[in-house]
């Protein structure tokens, strides 16, 4: 105890991690083809941008029946250029058809288990078996943006027209 020993008072102060990993999940399965996929690579290329400003080390991994991890964090706007061509290269070569978010669950637990942020971009289909793994998603903080084409849509109620449909 440093105030027994100076006999002076000290204070120590704790500040927030302002370098938090930054983890961005993206489907890459058959069912995010044309206009999803266009709005999840926007939505990836605009939260990697953002981050890399603020400072934070980003990791992206593509995911479908298989995951894949750019193994480089992204910290600069010029690693995240690199970090787009690898993932455009492994969005045409790849032809799962179906999205398991359990594999990509259970990689992002096994390379980071503690305090991380993650964004999930996907239309969510197949979404299930989550209910033991609950502990992780306590301890990560978690963003879900549901990515949905227009085809699929319901007409809006026209008190909602005040607002507008991104493209």
């Amino acid at each position: 105890n440093v105030t027994s020993r100076t006999g002076e008072f000290h204070l120590k102060e704790f500040y927030s991690e302002e370098d938090v990993p930054i983890f961005i999940l993206i489907d890459i399965s058959a069912s995010m083809k044309t206009l999803k996929r266009k709005a999840s690579l926007q939505i990836l290329y605009f939260l990697t941008l953002f981050h890399s400003k603020l400072g934070n080390r980003i990791q992206i991994i593509g995911f479908s029946g298989k995951v894949h991890h750019y193994a480089k964090t992204i910290k600069r706007e010029n690693d995240a250029y690199l970090a787009f061509q690898w993932l455009q290269s492994i969005i045409h070569s790849n032809d799962d058809q179906n999205t398991n978010y359990k594999k990509a669950f259970d990689y992002l637990a096994k390379i980071h288990p503690k305090f991380c942020v993650t964004y999930w971009l996907s239309d969510f289909t197949y979404f299930d078996g989550f209910s033991s793994r609950y502990s992780f998603f306590r301890r990560w903080e978690n963003y879900g943006i549901w990515i949905d084409s227009k085809e699929t849509e319901e007409p809006l109620p026209f008190w909602f027209n005040i607002f507008q449909v991104i493209d």
